[in-house]
């Protein structure tokens, strides 16, 4: 009996003992302030968030609407979450809960909403305004090919596209047509990026809205789908457009891309009144105005790239008294801007300029810091006392001149072509070296077409290739000094004048061929008689004398000729006598020489 009640007295301190254990390694504090899980029911769809460390983020199709969801949430055991979730009405921004523990620890949770995109892929059309109220019942918002809208007409035309507002993305094209009926074309709050963009409008339209895209990866135009309409639409705002991949094209009075920072291509913009683009800054190809008979002030504080600009193009009756391209010093292509006031000044700022087109009148133009590979003036501009050209004495460029010659202060030497369209006499002062080919042509300025019938060019003494093309023939060709022509001369005669005069005295060396080509039945032909212009010529490649009917003498080739070595170089025709290279080296140089 007595060890039976020993053996009980030990099983009840063991017992005790394990309990005093257990207790010891599992007492509730109640510190714990966790989110195990988060679970969002909307109607049949159960949507599970994601958490991780103090972040939750649930994913739901975009145009979810989560005003009467149940949020199922658990937590740690006596703790307490606050604010309750079924109690929030707005879930359009982030919201922050507070777990506190049973002990009064707080952790606090952000709770972020992502919208996934429902996409479609292929084309869609929607001609009609019931289609259009109907899309939005699908929620896509991402379409994953080309959004047609209005582009054949209807007995329940298009006039708004409220009812697109979730669409986000459109991989292809938005294209809008000419059977929108709304007077505005406003809407797409949501839509920040598309392949292209193409809005014909119709005259009805007045204002476009697009103030959602940021991107658009291709082309841009928006313009009347009539192309000779005088109808234009009053303003064209995408104020949060960075970027176009491609060319913009579009056609406003006024414009507001504020935004946009990058075009990919060319540049054009038509009927403006302002042009204001206060963060472009590259533009890939040209810029261009177009039809801006209007145009007062141009703003493009931040380019620092295009290729080419032309502010206006062909409207010299426009208003424009402001042109601010600041920070732009390069144009490798064209430039071109008619400025009544200011041109000066706004030429400073330039170091490189590909073709410099002059359409301002009364300009000096200092080109000496300036990097220019071709000048050219308007067919609007008479150059003759209009315009004077400063430089270095030696000048790199190519220099085409419509009408008349600029007064060129201080330039000796040309690096270039040299292009001069003349009415009557053609006079180049100043100017001994042109390194490149000089080409001289009859005047060719609007309404003032005549005939160039002679050369002065008291100071040139070395010229590259000489074509004298003219469409009635040259009456002189008057060079005391020239010396050198590195490469051809021709000399295309078909002059009504009655006579011919050459004055190049000091003429020694032609490294090319030599053409005087009198033309059938021409005045020259008949009445030019010698060639001893060249009696001083020493040197030359190749020789073609045609059509001199009335010519009895070659004798002023007769130097030249020895230095031809091929009887193929030496070409005489249809004159009053053809002597051959034999014969000139012989001796035989006038006409009664074969008597």
């Amino acid at each position: 009996m007595r060890n039976l009640y020993h053996l009980t007295i030990v099983l009840i301190c063991a017992v005790a003992f394990c309990g005093c254990n257990d207790d010891d390694e599992n007492p509730f504090v109640g510190t714990d302030n966790y989110i195990s899980s988060w679970d969002v029911v909307l109607g049949e769809e159960n949507y599970a968030a994601s958490i991780a460390g103090n972040e939750i983020t649930l994913t739901v199709p975009d145009g979810t609407d989560l005003s009467g969801a149940k949020h199922q949430v658990s937590i740690c055991e006596h703790a307490i979450l606050a604010p309750d979730p079924n109690t929030i009405e707005s879930w359009n921004s982030e919201q922050t809960f507070t777990v506190t523990s049973f002990t009064g620890e707080k952790r606090e949770y952000k709770f972020n909403i992502r919208y996934s995109a429902i996409s479609v892929s292929g084309g869609i059309t929607l001609n009609s305004q019931s289609e259009v109220d109907a899309y939005a019942s699908s929620k896509v918002s991402v379409i994953d090919g080309v959004l047609r809208i209005a582009v054949k007409a209807s007995d329940d035309p298009i006039e708004n596209v409220d009812a697109l507002s979730g669409i986000t993305e459109i991989t292809g094209g938005l294209i809008i047509g000419k059977e929108y009926k709304g007077e505005n074309i406003i809407g797409f709050p949501n839509l920040q990026s598309v392949g292209s963009l193409n809005i014909k409008y119709a005259d009805i339209v007045n204002n476009i809205e697009l103030n959602g895209l940021k991107s658009i990866k291709g082309d841009v135009v928006i313009s009347n789908n009539e192309p000779l309409s005088t109808d234009i639409v009053e303003s064209i705002s995408c104020p949060y457009l960075e970027m176009v991949g491609g060319d913009i094209s579009v056609s406003s009075q006024k414009y507001n891309f504020n935004s946009l920072k990058h075009i990919g291509n060319t540049c054009t913009i038509q009927n403006a009144v302002i042009i204001d683009f206060p963060s472009l800054q590259h533009v890939g190809g040209e810029i261009k105005m177009e039809k801006v008979t209007n145009l007062k002030t141009v703003n493009l504080p931040e380019l620092t790239e295009c290729e080419s600009l032309s502010i206006p193009v062909g409207a010299k009756d426009a208003v424009l008294d402001n042109v601010s391209v600041p920070k732009l010093t390069e144009v490798p292509g064209r430039l071109c801007v008619y400025m009544p006031t200011g041109f000066e000044e706004f030429l400073a700022q330039f170091t490189k300029i590909g073709t410099l087109e002059v359409w301002t009148e009364n300009v000096r133009l200092d080109l000496s810091k300036i990097e220019l590979q071709h000048l050219t003036f308007s067919d609007n501009i008479v150059a003759t006392g209009c315009s004077i050209i400063t430089g270095s004495d030696e000048m790199n460029f190519d220099l085409d001149v419509p009408v008349g010659m600029p007064d060129m202060t201080g330039i000796k030497k040309i690096n270039g072509d040299v292009t001069l369209h003349q009415k009557g006499i053609l006079v180049l002062d100043g100017i001994e070296e042109i390194h490149g080919t000089f080409n001289i042509e009859d005047g060719r300025q609007i309404g003032q077409y005549g005939y160039v019938i002679g050369l002065n060019a008291p100071e040139l003494r070395i010229v590259g290739s000489v074509v004298c093309n003219p469409s009635s023939g040259l009456g002189q060709f008057i060079c005391p000094k020239l010396e050198t022509i590195d490469g051809d001369i021709q000399f295309k005669l078909h002059s009504t004048n009655k006579e011919f005069v050459f004055d190049i005295p000091a003429l020694k060396t032609i490294t090319g061929k030599l053409t005087i080509h009198a033309g059938m039945n021409s005045t020259w032909g008949k009445t030019f008689t010698n060639l001893d212009a060249f009696s001083n010529l020493e040197t030359v490649s190749a020789v073609t004398v045609m059509y001199g009917t009335s010519l009895k003498s070659f004798a002023g080739l007769k130097k030249a000729a020895e230095s031809i070595t091929d009887e193929n170089n030496w070409e005489t025709k249809n004159n009053s006598f053809n002597p051959t290279l034999a014969d000139m080296k012989a001796g035989k140089t006038e006409i009664t020489d074969f008597e």
